[in-house]
């Protein structure tokens, strides 16, 4: 059976393979690779740089392996072929532009002739150096060049499609020469990354403890008699003695007289010394052994046992006569000795045959060591350790045995068919490691497994450590399914399989399930304990700690090469081929998971006596503190855990535990951990796996306890941690399998914790009957059965807890100056934490969590959630707030039962320990006081993520916000935790309260006079900071908007393909292809519909629980709260009852959560709630897009669906619209309105004053100009009103403009402003940017190279063309801190208006990415494209926010720069169809649906170009951007004003023309006055 078919590009396993055989078909050589030179007609390297561009340099030999990406070269290799073949010539690169800018003329592009091998040759040659070929501008103004230079060469396509593959848009001139892509530049930029590339295992020398402990045999000498060849007896009483002893051993009689010889006896030969007495030697005593033993006819394979027996029976010297005076203790050592020399002998001897896999003697080894006939004992084994204590031949049989005996002991039990099969193994393992030289043989044996890791091939570490592993069969030993099966087949392959299979009634009983997986955590748990106890026997062994040492180094190991396991990400989504090796690379979850339980069991005993601290009423931090100056004894066991033992300093000095961190990101969400700053450079190998020296420990070392602590946080980051998410991605995508076989609509994916319940399948279709029903149950058994161990689940927890309270006890400054300590910690050590926390109360535990101390949680929770200037990972945040809501769940879920049910008393079904989970965020103390300031923070600072990457992390701000959201609705019912919520709503209206009652808004006033009172009392209230509530509650509107119009236009799309589906005749007609992409279109839209829909109407039902409080509701009414809900009150009804709502009737609306009348009244019911105050009724009246018919539309409509009070409400704000219509809201002087005020008093029209800070009031032009407009169009019933309004002054001709616009505007491509003057900076960035000191050299110098490269007349500038244009402005203080300005490309609907972008580069640039916002949005109403949205967010794959199918097109350090992300921007968003960048949107291009839907949006597109790119850059341009806007309208007025009026003719419906008239004739007229 094949593998299923993936999204995104699949290569062949074989590549090196692929290019051998590419190469020899093209006969060329190794050498041609090396030495490609350019093109035949290309000037030298060596000629001027400003002729032409520099060859590109000599490719380094790289071998297949180390090629960054496969599949890229894969696509090269085949279209390189092609072109080959064809003999097509190659394209020289071009040289610079004449004219400043990337676009290069026609005469620059002449192309030289290339033969074919040379062409693939040239082309692997630049690959494999790094370089692109020059790329293929997709600018929408440069097609008609595009389409005659692949007429005149067709291997132009070529070097787009690489250029494309490669890096996505790249500058056309190359360098002269590329820096050498860094450790930490060749990974990428996101988090995930760093996982799967890191410097190479350093080799070398072991050190001199490491070569102590391997000589370990030889640590002890031996007793005399084990290497003495005879022993002397005194007498013949001595002999007697003797002989006695031998009769009692061998079991057959022993003579020393040869007169007494008879049958079954045997003849012990003595001699007589020179001194006097008998003379026994080893070789008669060897001699006398092998007769007993043939005369006992003991078997070959029982030998060992009948020694063993022997060995036994020898009485200690003690018991002997005269304590073995005369000579009879030597003789009896000398057997000894003669005994355990033979039995070593048989095991280095032994074997494997065709009976036993590990040899017989050695399966008589194990079976005596389990307890079989005869136990081995602890002398026998510690005599044969003395025997084969000479060499190291000897020594290596130990070793085999010990990997020999321990996979015969574990191989039956590790098929989990027996529930006390792990009993037999575990007694082996702990006789096998019963004495100390035993104990350091396994730990010589873990040194060796690490040398294993050091020496395997780059990738195969993690499997070789594994696979050579001498504790592999026990560690191994796993229910855990082998995701390769499930992944590739939807097949589980577990070893517990047809444990569950075989159970009566599974996998429809679900009580049958449980059974089987209580046998199985039972046995796991067997298995962990045994790996604990032997961790612990280990780390007591006396031999100066090497043993010890070597434990920690093998764990350490472990974790390092295990890491590559979090590339993956928390993603459920695998795109590409990447993806898929990343998801199984690393160890097995099985071994992994053992391994974290053993060090689990090693922390118990401190993490548990921590928590048992507060379990007793004790606070342990407080404790240390007053008890500072007493003596040591004073303080409890464990109270001094964090200030002696667990010190942040370990992840810096102990880098050789914890592998390289350089490239991982740390709590405060910058890059570098572990003392690595962004200024260092990465290390070019990886710390060593051993620690240096000759001996370990010693002043300055870490406690034992230390080691354990920060080891058990790496395995837990590499094993259960990732275990998690693996379990979450195969169970997607399990149910989207299924779903699609079973024909279901699939909706929300929830949490990803469980498979889908086939008893959810409805129609009376048998859930079962798929096979894949029965896969997906037992693939979340058989997980379950491990991950979910009681006893592992609970010491996890526990180490949860105490890592929570230790990062609590770090952001208050326990261990030193927070920003710094901070620093040290990867970020993971929280975000682990965290979402193990999470996972466990969603798997139903909630007793597990609650059996802990829960105020210590929550104490920590909020303490994290609150120390935002240290903890400032958005994502960490993110994982707090998930934590806080499952914490909640339960009493949500009751709430929601509750609601769907009617019933207000519904039974509360909720468990003891929900409860006091639910109790414990409701009612903590820190929760009453600081826990929502908190929420709302981390609420407004969800916007900006450094680092981020959407195709690994698990973050979505939407998400994050909807989930605060809420958490705040419960915590509202608390009136003392309301009260809070209140305070930080009235400190927005605190400044105002003179203006409200002058305005006549007394609500509004009394709550900025309640806040002021509250403040002023003797009563302690929090400090509350004034913009706080404003801040989140713009979110809230964005998020209402951003979903609510998404939703909507889901079911539009739904609607067109449901009315061509009704026509089946001509459905019928359609090509299969055509049908089949709108069936695909048709149900990914359902989805979405369904999701965007859903949170859409939780947001705004939380916006009206909102605004029904007065107090809350006055806070609505101040900028920039009061244009945003205006507009979302005016759009959203004109989306429902406009004539857009004919669009929306689709069938079923109620499996999308679509209910009409009930969303009409929610946002009735907004505007009527704020409607009590006639600045809001004033600020929906000026709205553009405001319409009497539509109120009249919504009054119709209530009176339709009976809803009264609603009906009654609207009335009374109808007719105060009414007494309003003729008035404006009192000014405020700015020098905006000042200069409209001027322009005026000279006469001519131009727009009111404006009320609103720049950017923020967003309705262009009122006033006299709108009057004007409406008279004449009173008076002129017919014709456009734009084409009225004549643009005054000369209209160049094209040619003319450009030279014009270059000339006059090129010198402005790069230049500097001030960002912090009002309305500099977009408010989040500068937030972002003051976090940041800015003083990294690494960024400054990269910045000051870029910035000198875009200079007009670089190597890089910045294209300034009439028909595509980009400016750059940088703060003159900071010049991380960026504007710039993108002008909309000639033939798209953008074409002449003007995009300012904020841009930001953090501490790690270029490591990481930027940061970008756009800024020109209208104050969060305008949504220029689906990758533009109206709150800034910009969605690009080079940023790491826009889910990519390929690597290439994210952030490479070593090849993305800023430039390339502005060229990305104007080339691939600013594009001619913008709505081919809606993911699906795609797929319907061609079609009557698709080209339907690009001409509404287009033109809806382009009214809020007008109005917000345009006529608002004109009248309120942004700082930095002032000379820009007035030139480039002036120039290109004639030319815009061509554009917009053709706009207005191509509209596609008469109420959209009306609404671009009337705004270009606006926008002429202000382009008129310049």
């Amino acid at each position: 059976m094949d593998p299923p078919s993936q999204e995104g590009d699949f290569m062949d396993e074989d590549m090196e393979l692929q290019l051998a055989l590419a190469l020899s078909l093209q006969e060329t050589t190794a050498s041609d690779l090396g030495n490609a030179a350019a093109a035949p007609g290309t000037p030298p390297a060596s000629a001027p740089a400003a002729a032409v561009p520099p060859a590109v340099p000599q490719a380094p030999v790289v071998t297949a392996p180390q090629l960054s990406n496969m599949s890229n070269l894969a696509a090269l290799l085949s279209q390189g072929l092609q072109a080959a073949g064809a003999q097509v010539p190659l394209a020289a690169p071009p040289p610079p532009a004449a004219v400043p800018g990337p676009y290069p003329s026609q005469q620059q592009q002449q192309q030289q002739p290339a033969a074919g091998g040379d062409l693939l040759a040239s082309l692997l040659q630049q690959f494999l150096a790094g370089h692109a070929p020059p790329p293929h501008q997709q600018q929408p103004h440069a097609q008609h060049y595009q389409q005659q230079q692949q007429a005149q060469n067709p291997t132009s396509a070529l070097a787009a499609a690489m250029a494309a593959a490669l890096g996505g848009v790249a500058p056309l001139s190359q360098p002269a020469a590329m820096a050498p892509v860094s450790a930490v530049a060749s990974v990428g930029a996101s988090r995930a990354a760093v996982a799967r590339s890191g410097p190479p295992l350093p080799s070398g020398p072991l050190p001199g403890w490491a070569s102590k402990l391997q000589g370990w045999y030889a640590a002890r000498k031996a007793p005399a008699a084990f290497s003495a060849t005879s022993a002397v007896l005194a007498g013949p009483e001595q002999v007697q003695v003797l002989v006695g002893q031998l009769t009692a051993a061998l079991q057959v009689k022993v003579v020393a007289d040869s007169a007494a010889i008879a049958a079954g006896t045997l003849f012990l030969k003595t001699s007589a010394p020179a001194g006097g007495g008998r003379e026994v030697t080893a070789e008669s005593l060897r001699g006398l052994l092998t007769s007993a033993l043939l005369q006992r006819k003991v078997a070959p394979k029982d030998r060992l046992q009948a020694l063993h027996r022997a060995h036994d029976a020898l009485p200690a010297p003690a018991a002997l006569p005269d304590g073995g005076a005369g000579g009879v203790g030597a003789a009896m050592e000398l057997l000894s000795g003669v005994l355990c020399r033979e039995a070593i002998a048989l095991l280095r001897d032994d074997g494997a045959d065709l009976y036993f896999d590990t040899g017989a003697q050695t399966t008589a080894f194990v079976d005596a060591l389990a307890g079989g006939s005869a136990t081995m004992c602890e002398p026998f084994l510690d005599s044969m350790c003395d025997a084969s204590s000479s060499s190291d031949r000897e020594a290596s049989v130990w070793r085999r045995l010990m990997r020999d005996g321990l996979r015969a002991a574990f191989a039956p039990a590790a098929k989990l068919t027996d529930a006390a099969g792990f009993e037999r193994p575990l007694v082996v393992l702990d006789r096998i490691t019963s004495t100390q030289r035993l104990q350091q043989c396994l730990a010589a044996l873990l040194l060796s497994d690490v040398e294993a890791a050091v020496h395997a091939r780059p990738g195969q570490a993690a499997q070789a450590l594994e696979q050579s592993c001498v504790l592999g069969p026990l560690l191994g030993a796993s229910p855990m399914p082998k995701p390769q099966d499930a992944l590739h087949f939807y097949k589980v392959t577990s070893p517990a399989r047809q444990a569950f299979l075989e159970t009566r009634g599974y996998p429809k009983n679900q009580s049958a399930g449980q059974t089987c997986r209580t046998v199985l955590q039972a046995m796991m748990a067997r298995v962990q304990d045994g790996a604990g106890h032997l961790m612990l026997r280990l780390s007591r062994v006396k031999d100066g700690g090497l043993s010890r040492e070597a434990l920690l180094s093998w764990v350490s190991a472990v974790g390092r090469v295990n890491v590559v396991r979090r590339a993956f990400g928390e993603t459920q989504e695998m795109r590409n081929q990447q993806d898929v090796a990343d998801f199984l690379a690393g160890g097995s979850d099985g071994f992994l998971i053992n391994v974290t339980g053993g060090c689990l069991r090693l922390a118990q005993p401190f993490v548990n006596g921590w928590l048992d601290l507060y379990r007793n009423g004790a606070d342990p931090l407080a404790v240390v503190a007053a008890g500072a100056a007493a003596a040591p004894p004073a303080l409890p066991r464990f109270a001094d855990l964090f200030e002696k033992h667990l010190r942040p300093d370990y992840y810096r000095t102990q880098r050789h535990r914890l592998g390289d961190l350089s490239g991982v990101y740390n709590t405060t969400g910058s890059r570098g951990s572990g003392g690595f700053t962004a200024d260092d450079d990465p290390p070019t190998t990886a710390p060593p796996l051993l620690a240096p020296g000759e001996a370990v420990g010693g002043e300055g070392a870490p406690s034992f306890m230390a080691d354990v602590f920060f080891l058990t946080q790496l395995m837990m980051h590499v094993g259960p941690i990732p275990s998690v998410y693996r379990r979450r991605a195969i169970l997607h995508r399990f149910r989207q399998r299924y779903q699609m076989e079973m024909g279901l609509a699939a909706g929300g994916d929830g949490d990803g914790e469980g498979g889908l319940d086939p008893a959810e399948v409805r129609g009376g279709r048998d859930p079962w009957a798929n096979p894949l029903a029965t896969e997906m149950r037992l693939y979340d058994d058989c997980v379950e059965s491990h991950l979910d161990e009681p006893l592992f689940a609970d010491n996890l927890t526990a180490f949860a807890v105490l890592e929570l309270d230790w990062m609590a006890w770090l952001s208050r400054g326990g261990a030193g100056n927070p920003a710094s300590v901070m620093q040290l910690v990867p970020e993971y050590v929280l975000g682990d934490a965290l979402d193990w926390l999470t996972a466990v109360l969603y798997a139903g535990r909630a007793d597990l969590v609650a059996a802990k101390p829960i105020a210590v949680i929550m104490r920590a929770v909020v303490t994290l959630l609150n120390a935002n200037d240290v903890v400032r990972s958005a994502m960490l945040q993110n994982k707090i707030v998930n934590l806080l809501l499952a914490m909640l769940a339960s009493q949500l879920q009751n709430v929601q039962a509750r609601e769907a049910r009617g019933l207000a008393l519904a039974p509360d079904r909720m468990s003891t320990g929900e409860r006091a989970l639910v109790g414990a965020v409701l009612g903590a103390p820190v929760t009453q006081r600081d826990l929502i300031p908190a929420l709302l923070r981390a609420h407004v600072n969800a916007e900006l993520v450094v680092g981020l990457d959407v195709d690994k992390d698990s973050y979505d701000k939407y998400g994050m916000r909807y989930h605060i959201d809420k958490i705040l609705e419960e915590l509202m019912k608390d009136s003392v935790l309301k009260r809070c919520l209140t305070d930080l709503a009235a400190a927005a209206t605190a400044n105002g309260p003179t203006e409200m009652q002058q305005s006549g808004d007394g609500g509004a006033a009394a709550a900025a006079a309640s806040f002021s009172s509250s403040s002023s009392s003797g009563t302690s209230r929090p400090f509350v900071e004034p913009g706080l509530f404003s801040d989140y509650a713009s979110g809230i509107v964005n998020t209402v908007m951003h979903y609510f119009k998404d939703g909507l236009d889901r079911l539009a799309d739904i609607y067109a393909i449901e009315r061509s589906k009704a026509d089946a005749a001509a459905w019928a007609t359609l090509p299969a292809e055509e049908r089949q992409r709108k069936e695909d279109f048709y149900r990914g839209q359902q989805r979405a519909a369904v999701g965007f829909l859903s949170m859409g109407v939780a947001n705004l039902k939380w916006l009206n629980t909102l605004t029904a409080d007065p107090l809350i509701a006055a806070a609505f009414l101040h900028e920039p709260l009061l244009g945003k809900t205006a507009f979302l009150v005016v759009s959203s009804l004109e989306l429902l009852l406009g004539d857009a709502c004919k669009q929306l009737q689709v069938k079923k609306p109620e499996q999308y959560g679509f209910d009409l009348p009930v969303l009409v009244g929610a946002v009735l019911a907004l505007q009527l709630q704020l409607g009590r105050h006639d600045r809001f009724v004033q600020a929906v009246v000026s709205e553009p897009d405001y319409s009497d018919e539509i109120m009249s539309r919504a009054l119709r409509h209530l009176e339709t669906h009976h809803q009264a009070h609603l009906e009654t409400r609207l009335r009374t704000f109808l007719a105060r619209t009414g007494e309003l219509r003729g008035t404006v809201m009192p000014p405020v002087t700015t020098a905006a309105t000042a200069t409209a005020a001027a322009t005026a008093a000279a006469g001519t029209a131009s727009p009111g004053g404006d009320t609103q800070p720049p950017l923020k009031r967003r309705k262009s032009g009122e006033g006299a100009g709108l009057e004007t407009l409406a008279s004449e169009q009173q008076q002129r019933p017919t014709g456009l009103l734009c084409e009225a309004v004549q643009v005054p002054g000369i209209e160049h001709l094209d040619a003319e403009v450009d030279k014009l616009y270059a000339a006059d505007l090129g010198p402005l491509s790069i230049g500097e402003y001030d960002s912090t003057v009002p309305g500099g900076y977009f408010k989040e960035m500068a937030r972002l940017a003051d976090q940041d000191s800015g003083a990294s050299r690494k960024k400054m110098r990269q910045l000051a190279k870029e910035f000198n490269d875009m200079q007009p007349g670089g190597r890089m500038a910045l294209p300034c063309l009439a028909a595509a244009a980009i400016f750059l402005q940088q703060d003159s203080a900071r010049i991380d801190k960026m504007r710039a300005v993108i002008t909309g490309p000639e033939g798209t609907p953008y074409e002449g208006g003007l995009f300012v972008f904020d841009i930001f580069c953090p501490a790690g640039y270029p490591n990481d990415p930027p940061v970008m916002m756009v800024y020109n949005t209208g104050g969060g109403k305008a949504r220029y494209n689906p990758n533009l949205y109206a709150d800034g967010k910009v969605c690009l794959s080079l940023l790491g926010t826009y889910n990519s199918g390929h690597t290439s097109e994210k952030w490479n350090p070593a090849l993305s720069s800023i430039y390339q992300v502005l060229l990305s921007i104007q080339s691939q968003i600013l594009v001619t169809d913008p709505m081919t960048n809606e993911p699906l949107s795609e797929t319907m291009a061609g079609t009557a649906e698709g080209s339907a839907k690009t001409a509404e949006y287009n033109s809806r597109l382009q009214l809020l170009v007008m109005r917000h790119a345009m006529a608002d850059m004109l009248m309120h341009p942004p700082p930095g951007t002032q000379e820009i806007v007035f030139r480039h309208f002036r120039l290109l007025r004639h030319r815009i004003a061509i554009t917009v009026r053709r706009w207005v003719r191509e509209a596609p419906s008469a109420d959209l023309r009306g609404k671009l008239d009337e705004q270009a004739a606006r926008l002429l007229e202000l382009l008129g006055k310049l």
